[in-house]
């Protein structure tokens, strides 16, 4: 149970950055 938890953990953190990266990027491409 511990290695599925760690496994949700990681991939909502991760979900986090690609949703910040990708909001970064369009930010950029709008200039």
């Amino acid at each position: 149970m511990v290695n599925i938890d760690t496994n949700k953990i990681i991939i909502a953190m991760s979900g986090g950055v690609d949703s910040s990266v990708a909001a970064a990027l369009l930010k950029e491409r709008g200039r």
